[in-house]
């Protein structure tokens, strides 16, 4: 059985949040795969001097060790997932949730964000959502309530585990 999760979600900063409290409320260990990955490689000189193709061999090696991780739910931006085969990496050993905003909430966190960071683009929302839809266990809608969210959020994976041991 699969004791890890990995989160989709087209929010980078709702995400950040959401899963931080969703892996206290199961004592999880908590893994940013992007957070790691800016800390392990990114530097002002790397891509000049080491060039693309050794910084993408350093990122898939710091992702396949990342993925064997035991008791941990994975956090990456959506950039990063959809990326080669990333998604199959963490796939292997996670159950995959998609955390699915509504587009009004959706706006709400990037224009929020909008003077803070680089926001995730809007436009894209169509093919990101069908490709986080293919690649999840489960599909968890939820509202602007983060206490509530995280209810849901356990409700969902009971479930995905009883319908496993059912055989769904």
């Amino acid at each position: 059985m699969k004791n890890n999760i990995t989160i989709l979600c087209l929010s980078n900063i709702y995400s950040k949040k959401i899963c931080q409290k969703f892996a206290d409320s199961l004592d999880m260990f908590f893994v940013d795969v992007n957070d790691i990955l800016e800390y392990n490689l990114v530097n002002s000189d790397m891509l000049q001097s080491a060039g693309k193709s050794y910084f993408d061999k350093q990122e898939r090696k710091t992702i396949m060790g990342l993925s064997q991780y035991e008791n941990a739910l994975f956090r990456a931006n959506i950039e990063l997932l959809t990326k080669a085969d990333n998604i199959k990496v963490f796939k292997e050993n996670s159950v995959v949730l998609y955390v699915k905003l509504p587009v009004k909430i959706l706006e709400k966190f990037e224009l929020e964000a909008e003077t803070k960071q680089v926001v995730h683009p809007l436009y894209a929302f169509d093919e990101e959502d069908k490709f986080c839809k293919q690649n999840c266990d489960c599909v968890i809608e939820i509202t602007d309530d983060d206490a509530k969210n995280v209810e849901i959020m356990k409700g969902a994976l009971v479930k995905y585990y009883a319908d496993i041991e059912k055989g769904n």
